[in-house]
């Protein structure tokens, strides 16, 4: 579109380039008579901005676009046995009142328990789906559910008496003093006690609550959550 743009200013200003392609159309792109070759767009293949091979970027694009779709017709071809059947099924609907209204709909009494157990999620992003989790078995599902919130509760208990322990570092001349087998501590000079009271405390605090966020999100992911937003929104309740 840029360069449809481009194209017809230059011919609403009677400024067509001498050297833009006027004899031949390239890949049936109008807008290349009318533009420089050097004007054109381009990009590099490469993964490392401003490295690797330089292409006019329509050409290239359309090129990847036949690959790409004679792959996706390929792998259409060889079907479930490429690509396994999901416990899972995506549906789109012609307008979002009728996904509202299937969302919300209940089962019918004779429905099998299969059926029953289903949840729906409405407004799905691929991206957000978390495909690992995608063909479990419900009754699986609710066992790792119990599983991660046991582990989340052992994991409150234990950061607990580790947080206090953590805390109570920094007061080693007390320590030392106190309890028998810290004694040492107390022979130490008093650079290295001033390292421990005054660093060690706060950067293993900060370690430990950099490592909740994550234990949390393994256990949501556990549990068979079936999308990363879920996940992030479980992190917060825990």
């Amino acid at each position: 579109m840029k360069v449809i743009k481009t194209a017809n200013k230059l011919v609403r200003k009677n400024k067509v380039p001498s050297e833009g392609k006027a004899e031949q159309e390239k890949d049936g792109m109008l807008a290349s008579r009318y533009i420089a070759e050097k004007k054109l767009p381009h990009h590099r293949l490469g993964k490392i901005p401003f490295f690797g091979k330089k292409v006019e970027t329509i050409p290239w694009a359309e090129q990847e676009i036949e690959t790409t779709d004679r792959e996706l017709q390929e792998g259409r071809r060889e079907g479930a046995s490429k690509y396994p059947i999901e416990a899972a099924a995506f549906i789109l609907f012609n307008d979002q009142v009728d996904a509202h209204i299937f969302a919300q709909a209940k089962n019918e009494p004779k429905a099998s328990m299969k059926m029953k157990l289903c949840k729906r999620y409405i407004n799905v992003d691929p991206k957000d789906v978390v495909w690992s989790n995608m063909n479990r078995k419900p009754a699986l599902n609710k066992v790792l559910k119990i599983v991660s919130v046991t582990l989340t509760v052992l994991l409150i208990i234990f950061w607990s008496p580790l947080t206090v322990f953590v805390t109570g570092i920094a007061n080693v001349s007390n320590l030392c003093s106190t309890v028998s087998f810290l004694g040492w501590l107390c022979n130490l000079p008093t650079p290295v006690n001033g390292i421990i009271q005054g660093i060690l405390p706060p950067l293993v605090l900060i370690i430990l609550f950099a490592l909740v966020p994550p234990l949390f999100r393994a256990m949501a992911k556990l549990q068979g959550t079936p999308l990363r937003s879920l996940i992030e929104l479980s992190l917060q309740k825990r």
